[in-house]
């Protein structure tokens, strides 16, 4: 798997963007006091699949949206589609609610009920300029970042101006989908036990037809996918790293694929190369 990850960052805010030739998901509990805001780059021209605002799916209108900015929820999940990239840029939630409030924008009532909206194209990709623009800083460059910062909450004001935003998108969340943030979760605490659908559920309380719906709905993938992607991750990191290896006490592919519970090594082998378009022999043999 390709993928590129570019940041820059300082006391008070976050410029980054990530793209990759395979399909990804993120899941993690927010900041207090800080508020992100992200949107597909627009020079993306292959359709965008599977981007979801829980369970409202936003593929047809992928890169016009701006999103991830919601105050009902404490945590982040999305899935980033393949061949795809997201610009994001997060900042106290003080100092943009400063700028908004500033601009009459209407930023504080739409955060409390939605998690994406449709801003003006006009104003969605001058947003998108700032933050590829603060991106491309150089190391001597950094003392500009306060700058760019402030032009990013400037025109984050005029993406919830009410003459200026087309929609807003509700968010539209459920305990199934609370469900799916809390299998990856799982999936992470737990990839040194043999991988059961039955014990996640066991252990999460809750039933395969509404684990499946809020993963499907969440992310739109099935709960043994992601559960699957989380281990896939771990055997990578491991087959490249030879003191994961010797900590696993598993220092050949077939030790690997066990201890984290692939029992068919066919399967296993298909699953990686779709995944990560090589062979698990080569990423240990690089290694």
């Amino acid at each position: 798997m390709e993928c590129s990850l570019t940041a820059l960052i300082d006391q008070d805010n976050v410029f980054f963007s990530i793209s990759a030739n395979r399909s990804i998901f993120f899941c993690g509990d927010k900041k207090d006091g800080v508020i992100n805001f992200s949107c597909t780059d627009a020079s993306i021209t292959e359709p965008v699949n599977n981007l979801r605002n829980f369970s409202n799916d936003l593929s047809q209108v992928a890169t016009q949206v701006l999103g991830g900015f919601t105050n009902k929820t404490n945590f982040r999940l999305f899935h980033l589609p393949a061949n795809s990239r997201i610009l994001n840029f997060s900042g106290k939630r003080e100092n943009i609610t400063h700028y908004t409030n500033k601009c009459s924008s209407s930023f504080e009532g739409i955060a409390n009920q939605s998690n994406a909206i449709l801003p003006s194209v006009e104003t969605l990709n001058q947003f998108r300029s700032i933050v590829k623009s603060a991106l491309r800083l150089s190391g001597n460059e950094a003392t500009k970042v306060e700058n760019y910062s402030k032009n990013a909450m400037e025109s984050l004001a005029q993406c919830f101006d009410s003459s200026q935003l087309i929609k807003n998108i509700p968010l539209k969340e459920t305990q199934r989908h609370v469900l799916c943030k809390d299998l990856v979760a799982w999936g992470y605490d737990n990839v040194d036990v043999p991988l059961s659908l039955e014990v996640a559920i066991e252990q999460l309380h809750t039933t395969r037809s509404a684990l499946s719906r809020g993963c499907k709905e969440t992310m739109g993938i099935g709960p043994m996918e992601i559960l699957r992607y989380i281990r896939l991750e771990h055997v990578r990191k491991a087959l490249g790293n030879s003191i994961i290896r010797n900590q696993l006490s598993a220092n050949t592919v077939e030790r690997i694929r066990e201890h984290y519970g692939f029992q068919t090594r066919g399967n296993f082998a298909a699953l990686y190369r779709q995944y990560f378009e090589e062979n698990p022999s080569s990423t240990m043999k690089w290694s």
